[in-house]
């Protein structure tokens, strides 16, 4: 769901979502997160619904994720910490682009932005080399829980909300832990196929091999 397409200049509107729409193939400069919740809202919260977007990024074997100087299993974490960052980026780069606003860092913010910040920062969803998970999955998958055990009745096999949550919060991680190492399985057959086409260079891991994944 394009959350920002109306801050776009009317006569270039069309133009950034095609050039969306082809940036999701690549994974490269996209500006939609994989998952919004428009009303985002937990029972134990005081406040009003608000709008979460979650954007996941898988991090390949990488001397950036995984180096001595991070403590092992933060490696997801880490990733997960430069979504919102990188997101104000591609904000201004697409200011610039479709919006003539002047692409400066630091500097005023374009229409794009300013719409950016008015929402709450994208989540970032990390998954490791080995299928590890950021803090931020770990709290989605709890919310999650919560937000189900509401109504523990709907599930047919549950005594009140603290069995369903326990229910619903296992069911989950394993779906997305299924799904995450699919995710790996193919970063590493990739990185596999480029090494048998002969992407033997030492940068060639680090462009596009298994560090390549830090850009799913």
């Amino acid at each position: 769901m394009d959350l920002v397409a109306h801050a776009i200049k009317p006569e270039n509107r069309e133009r950034y979502i095609g050039a969306q729409r082809t940036a999701k193939g690549s994974h490269h400069g996209r500006l939609i997160p994989d998952l919004v919740i428009l009303r985002f809202y937990l029972p134990s919260s005081d406040g009003l619904p608000v709008t979460r977007t979650y954007d996941v990024k898988t991090v390949g074997y990488s001397e950036k994720y995984y180096r001595v100087s991070i403590p092992r299993g933060r490696e997801a974490d880490t990733r997960a910490a430069e979504v919102p960052a990188c997101y104000e980026t591609k904000a201004r780069k697409v200011d610039a682009e479709y919006n003539g606003w002047p692409y400066q860092r630091g500097g005023p913010p374009g229409p794009v932005l300013t719409l950016l910040r008015s929402l709450p920062p994208v989540t970032g969803l990390g998954v490791g080399f080995a299928g590890e998970f950021s803090r931020e999955i770990r709290q989605f998958i709890s919310a999650v829980a919560e937000k189900g055990a509401v109504v523990p009745e709907r599930f047919g096999c549950c005594q009140g909300s603290d069995q369903a949550r326990g229910v619903i919060a296992s069911f989950v991680r394993r779906a997305f832990g299924r799904t995450s190492l699919r995710g790996v399985a193919r970063i590493r057959q990739a990185a596999l196929a480029n090494f048998i086409a002969g992407a033997t260079r030492a940068g060639s891991f680090a462009d596009g091999g298994m560090a390549g994944a830090e850009n799913a």
